[in-house]
């Protein structure tokens, strides 16, 4: 479907009016990225609670080993994961979103601290990966260019 258009042409509009038009298409086209991207993330975090609750089993069980105390368990267990999920989600998404994941109990290291240094680790080798990727793009480049002039 087209979008409704006025029956004045673009060359009646004066520059100013041309350039409010073309900021206002900007900043739909923003708006909609933006809102597309918040709605992207939304699922994402449901997606990974989700996944983190549809483990097997009882968390206590998961965590503190087979051979553990019913009583530690059962105290285990009470830290929240007897709650309703939507509960559980509400406390947990603040967490999520300042990278505060708790601590990994399989290797005993803050859950933050492991994701930051994951994190800043992709984003040093993303950057090495762009330098690399530049400059073999250069030296293709030159390559090339010394291989046309010895054509001629």
């Amino acid at each position: 479907m087209m979008p409704f258009r006025s029956c004045t042409s673009n060359a009646r509009l004066s520059a100013r009016s041309r350039f409010f038009l073309s900021l206002a298409r900007i900043a739909r086209f923003v708006g909609v990225k933006l809102l597309l991207a918040i709605i992207t993330l939304w699922l994402l975090s449901v997606i990974v609670f989700a996944d983190g609750q549809l483990l097997p089993g009882d968390v206590g069980r998961a965590i503190l080993g087979p051979l553990a105390d019913a009583r530690a368990v059962a105290a285990l267990n009470q830290l929240g994961v007897d709650r309703p999920l939507f509960t559980q989600y509400a406390g947990w998404i603040p967490h999520f979103l300042r990278s505060d994941m708790s601590e990994s109990y399989s290797i005993s290291r803050a859950g933050g601290a492991l994701h930051r240094q994951c994190v800043a680790e992709f984003g040093e080798a993303w950057c090495v990966g762009v330098y690399r990727g530049r400059a073999a793009g250069h030296c293709q480049r030159c390559l090339r260019r010394g291989a046309q002039g010895a054509l001629d």
